[in-house]
């Protein structure tokens, strides 16, 4: 198996996943390497640092407890809600059905996400295809149960398509022309004992493996 544990982890998470259906999807080409792109969305740090809609997502998480956890070939990020939540996006949490509490990413080599959204009755997924050294095609998807979506599900959306989504296309972007400056060469990781949310343990996890794929087949 290429990714033992996976499938399991998924199903823990989201008891509705084998009735779930294709929503909507939509696609982007973001002007950055794939690499960047993927670098960008496994470290947590950013989130607290970025535009009012990471601050935002910052404000439902408990990031002590946002610990990447890196699995072989697959690695996960997320973590569960804050205590004492009565609102999301505007909208108040109430008993409409929704797949989990908690926010995850979980990552299969090289570059396919699945993520949840706490009180939300979807699972989303981001698909990257490199189309060259500077620009990279991006899929992104929604599968929600088949039923009525909630109001939670579509403000979520709406968020996301229209706030965080763009603001981590920003941050792809001027990394990208970062990564062109006169004074840029390279960097230290940063990690920690604990492999806490600020580690970047599972960048450099990603990283290893893309250097062992390409000495296996270069």
């Amino acid at each position: 198996m290429l990714f033992p544990g996976a499938e399991d982890f998924l199903l823990d998470l989201c008891p509705d996943m084998d009735d779930m259906v294709l929503d909507s999807e939509e696609d982007l080409i973001i002007p950055a390497n794939w690499k960047v792109v993927v670098d960008n969305a496994i470290e947590s740090y950013h989130v607290m640092l970025s535009g009012p809609c990471h601050k935002e997502l910052a404000d439902f998480l408990d990031f002590a407890k946002d610990l990447p956890v890196c699995r072989g070939n697959w690695w996960t990020l997320g973590g569960p809600t804050r205590q004492g939540l009565d609102h999301m996006f505007g909208v108040p949490l109430n008993d409409e059905p929704y797949q989990t509490e908690t926010y995850m990413n979980w990552w299969l080599f090289p570059a396919i996400c699945l993520y949840t959204v706490p009180y939300t009755d979807l699972v989303s997924t981001f698909l990257i295809i490199p189309r060259g050294p500077e620009e990279t095609f991006v899929r992104f998807g929604y599968y929600s149960p088949n039923r009525p979506e909630t109001k939670i599900t579509a403000a979520c959306k709406e968020w996301m398509n229209g706030g965080l989504g763009p603001e981590d296309v920003a941050l792809n972007i001027t990394v990208q022309q970062g990564l062109k400056s006169f004074g840029y060469d390279q960097g230290r990781y940063m990690i920690d004992p604990e492999r806490s949310s600020e580690s970047e343990h599972a960048v450099h996890h990603f990283h290893t493996l893309v250097h062992d794929a390409l000495m296996r087949h270069g």
